[in-house]
């Protein structure tokens, strides 16, 4: 039940009127969704070179890279498709409407304070930062997602930027950063900060960090997979464009930025939002999380709550145990990720199957590929329910409730 209109001000004007102990605080919900940006104005040559004339020819190819990643043929499943009349050709049909229709009768029915966007906002090349983005911008942020909150005083949507953001330039992914600060659904400030959403009352901080910077200024490796699922230790090195190095000192400093940020924090609920994800079912980027992990996972399980991801085009949670980290006998780190806002992806179960053997600290809870969906999360004293939500290929925008997971606040044990 929602608090009154007098004590949801007092807890606005004094956070410390809604601390961590007190009994009127009212529960907090939020959106968690990821790689909303696909969108059939915007295709890359290859989702419609050749042209395929026919659901087959599709998925021909289709079958093709599917194998040429190692996935098992039992696991082979078409994503929804439509026929696409500019470039007479059948090409993957964008879920961004049907989940933003989904998210839209959620909140509805439950509690959304605010919304998190876990990047790869516009594909696949980001914006540009010219003339044209004024348009890309309407499509790929105001139709869809500037109505989220339904009303709800205060409610914003923080935005992460993902690998496909900086695709362009450095130029680009900034215009991106510069619009939504400016928007008053959106916020950002910066591709790193720090946020208390206004409608949490003070209970929640974001942290929001740039894993593709991070990723740019440490070493990761290409991801090579075996017939039978297992992964191959690999000596080549990826390499990200130049404007997606790091370059500030903020963007040079991340990791020691989110320590001190967390450590620092009087939220009683701390987040970490980022694009890249430490746990994730995907084969062809199981290195960017080897990477991930080995230079954020002891600062994570020491002071976080919980961190959101996307990425992948799936729907996942996993727990992190923390084993090895130095962080302690601390409780189970949730890693969430919610990547499946707008394109579909395959699973490839012998992958999921090596991952799960040969990493015992990973307890994988729900994995999910080849559907649209988003996260409904409500925090309620000191417990979180995490609800997965899927919306059908029809395009109807249903919202179905597929999964349920809850998880305890952690942050003040796992700092002490």
């Amino acid at each position: 039940m929602k608090p009154s209109l007098s004590i949801l001000a007092l807890c606005t004007a004094f956070a410390s009127a809604c601390s961590a102990d007190e009994p009127n605080a009212a529960p907090v919900s939020f959106l968690a969704f990821g790689d909303s940006g696909y969108h059939l104005d915007y295709l890359d040559a290859d989702d419609v070179t050749p042209p395929f004339k026919s659901r087959a020819a599709f998925a021909d190819r289709y079958r093709a890279e599917w194998m040429e990643d190692k996935k098992p043929l039992r696991d082979f499943e078409l994503p929804a498709l439509t026929f696409h009349q500019g470039f007479g050709s059948y090409v993957a049909t964008s879920g961004m409407m049907p989940v933003a229709k989904a998210m839209k009768a959620v909140c509805a029915e439950k509690n959304c304070d605010f919304a998190v966007m876990l990047g790869d906002n516009i594909y696949p090349d980001g914006a540009t930062g010219g003339p044209e983005d004024a348009v890309t911008f309407q499509k790929i942020f105001d139709i869809p997602f500037g109505k989220l909150g339904n009303g709800t005083r205060d409610f914003k949507t923080y935005v992460t930027l993902g690998n496909h953001d900086w695709h362009s330039s450095r130029e680009g992914a900034l215009a991106q950063v510069a619009y939504l600060e400016q928007h008053p659904a959106f916020y950002m400030d910066g591709p790193v900060y720090r946020v208390k959403p206004a409608s949490a009352h003070g209970l929640v901080e974001l942290f929001v960090i740039d894993t593709e910077l991070m990723l740019g200024g440490t070493t990761v490796y290409d991801d090579k997979l075996a017939d039978d699922g297992s992964e191959i230790r690999n000596t080549k090195i990826k390499k990200n464009d130049p404007w997606a190095m790091p370059q500030t000192e903020l963007e040079k400093n991340q990791i020691q930025w989110l320590e001190d940020a967390l450590k620092n924090s009087d939220a009683k609920w701390k987040f970490i939002i980022a694009h890249h994800p430490f746990w994730a079912s995907g084969v062809s980027k199981f290195e960017q999380g080897h990477a991930l992990r080995k230079i954020l996972t002891p600062v994570m399980c020491r002071y976080a709550d919980a961190v959101f991801a996307g990425h992948e085009h799936s729907m996942e949670i996993h727990d992190d145990t923390c084993a090895g980290t130095g962080a302690g006998d601390v409780p189970m780190l949730p890693n969430l990720v919610s990547g499946a806002a707008s394109k579909q992806r395959g699973m490839n179960s012998a992958f999921m199957a090596y991952q799960n053997k040969a990493n015992p600290e990973k307890i994988t809870h729900f994995a999910r590929g080849m559907m649209w969906g988003f996260m409904h999360v409500t925090l309620d004293g000191d417990d979180a329910t995490v609800k997965i939500y899927g919306t059908p290929n029809d395009q109807s925008g249903a919202a179905d409730d597929i999964f349920t997971y809850q998880f305890h606040r952690r942050s003040q044990a796992a700092s002490r």
